[in-house]
């Protein structure tokens, strides 16, 4: 929405070609990073702040880089250097973020129905959920009303590795 043009596209990746982030959302105060960044070397190619936060990301480090976020969003990074997927909600869960795993693969999305794109996805309530979101129209927590499907929490971050997943709240 900031930047419209070509190089403002998503997935954006650093120059180097070792981190892609996903971003949905708004950064708040992410154009008061960009004199900092620019300081220490950054050099800005859009008008995004989707580049503050890969900026922000590459300089800082994850838990860094999360302590400087005020905004609404869902955020997914991939580090080939770290061999890492990091899984990202805002603080109170404004932008929706819902994830699984399909055999060794796993899947996220803004909206669970995007998962049935994947060949491997199979819908299917989640029998425990049922009554819950009859009586109150939604399902609380990190559960949905498929099985299997999540919600990666507020203020919280999962990071994926080739041995396994963490689940980490970085606020509140």
């Amino acid at each position: 929405i900031l930047d419209l043009s070509d190089r403002g596209h998503q997935p954006m990746t650093s120059p180097d070609g070792s981190v892609t982030l996903l971003f949905n959302g708004e950064i708040y105060d992410a154009f008061d990073h960009r004199p900092g960044l620019e300081r220490d070397g950054y050099r800005f190619h859009t008008r995004t702040d989707t580049e503050v936060i890969l900026a922000l990301y590459e300089r800082d480090g994850l838990d860094r880089m999360l302590e400087q976020l005020n905004g609404m969003f869902a955020i997914v990074i991939a580090d080939t250097r770290r061999g890492v997927i990091h899984l990202i909600r805002d603080r109170v869960g404004i932008k929706p973020l819902y994830w699984t795993q399909c055999r060794t693969t796993v899947l996220f999305a803004s909206e669970a129905k995007a998962f049935l794109a994947h060949p491997a996805f199979r819908a299917e309530i989640d029998p425990a959920e049922v009554d819950e979101l009859l009586a109150f129209r939604s399902v609380a927590g990190e559960a949905s009303l498929l099985k299997g499907v999540r919600h990666v929490g507020p203020g919280h971050r999962i990071s994926v590795t080739p041995n396994g997943g963490t689940d980490a709240r970085y606020w509140g």
